[in-house]
């Protein structure tokens, strides 16, 4: 079936049988003949769906019913208006629901794709934090993980010597972490990363750095290996399990911050 000739007059027709104008209204209203109308609604629900959607320009409906107010206000007080809070959805909905509830189901589905991608590239990116933190790239940076702490960095309170942080309590444990822990989604690791050994190992760190700042004494630790080896050591298989995880495109586990695609 032909395309109408009149795009304006095809929308205005459009518009009046999404409200519930019936077509003997709509000749008399615009003017034209009964199978021009019934002919309009044919076209528009054999179109192509994107094809639908496209001729449903909403500038293009307003100019329909700007130019057609004064046919519809002589036909009946109120229907300008009525028609002018007509959208494109509501003429998709009338003439194509089921086509209108797929497409829009399938736009509510990439929109929580690309949700999920965008969750799981900012979990890739906390990961190469992560490991930043853990063996700094950039030149001329001391790394405190490795280093040693002075009688400064034992005293009760708070300390930071970034990207590490600690705090000392007179009547309570060494707490120790670094500065990626603080980022919300840092929870969400200990989901997707499901790796007892790169936990168990970064838990193993952080134990022994708080022993390193209680004692302020380089300790024996693992048979024999100073804090320090034992520390390198530990770090760089952190890093070796991290490399591994920042290179999955996907992450099968689900956190509470993952869009649910259900």
């Amino acid at each position: 079936m032909k395309r109408p000739t009149n795009a304006e007059k095809c929308l205005a027709i459009l518009v009046l049988r999404s409200i519930g104008e019936s077509v003997t209204n709509i000749v008399i209203t615009l003017s034209c003949a009964r199978y021009v109308v019934v002919n309009t609604g044919k076209w528009f629900e054999q179109l192509p769906y994107e094809h639908a959607v496209a001729f449903c320009d909403e500038a293009a409906i307003t100019r329909a019913i700007e130019r057609n107010k004064e046919s519809f206000q002589q036909t009946r007080n109120g229907l300008p208006e009525k028609a002018a809070e007509v959208t494109a959805d509501d003429i998709l909905r009338h003439y194509r629901l089921t086509d209108y509830l797929e497409h829009q189901a399938t736009i509510r589905q990439n929109m929580k794709k690309e949700a999920l991608q965008k969750h799981f590239d900012a979990i890739r990116d906390l990961i190469e934090r992560w490991r930043e933190q853990l063996l700094p790239t950039r030149e001329n940076v001391i790394n405190p993980i490795l280093g040693s702490f002075s009688k400064n960095d034992v005293k009760p309170g708070q300390h930071r010597n970034a990207p590490l942080n600690w705090i000392i309590r007179e009547d309570g444990p060494t707490t120790v972490w670094l500065d990626v822990e603080d980022d919300r989604l840092f929870d969400a690791l200990k989901i997707h990363l499901p790796n007892k050994e790169l936990w168990d190992e970064y838990t193993e760190l952080k134990e022994l750095l708080c022993i390193e700042i209680d004692t302020c004494l380089t300790v024996s630790w693992n048979k024999g290996m100073s804090r320090i080896e034992a520390a390198e050591k530990l770090v760089e298989s952190i890093d070796s399990l991290l490399e591994a995880e920042a290179s999955k495109s996907i992450y099968p586990e689900k956190c509470r911050w993952c869009p649910d695609l259900d």
